[in-house]
């Protein structure tokens, strides 16, 4: 079946788009402030653009949408961050992908 080779490689991606967001914007330096540094904003565009881009190339269903933003989530709570922001980024990547159309 074509989803579950597709699912690990998108399970993959997921878990180092984690690895480049910890790199750039590590758990460790979270702030409780309303209001985001340039660096945490740069991180979260990147990750969002990354998946973009992987779906303009590979054309995601939304099976595979929802299993990359669900293990963004998973790798980004067992990484350390707070649930606020999991969810928050979590659900934004699957509304970013959600909308994007392949051209």
């Amino acid at each position: 079946m074509w989803f579950w080779g597709k699912g690990r490689e998108v399970e993959a991606l997921g878990k180092r788009m984690v690895e480049s967001l910890v790199q750039a914007y590590p758990p460790s330096i979270q702030v409780s402030s309303t209001t985001p540094g340039k660096k945490h904003i740069q991180a979260v565009f990147d990750l969002y653009q990354k998946a973009e881009q992987y779906h303009q190339l590979h054309n995601l269903g939304i099976y595979t949408k929802a299993k990359l933003a669900n293990t963004v989530r998973w790798q980004m709570g067992e990484a350390g961050y707070a649930d606020d922001f999991v969810k928050e980024v979590a659900h934004n990547l699957a509304m970013r992908l959600a909308a994007k159309r392949k051209k």
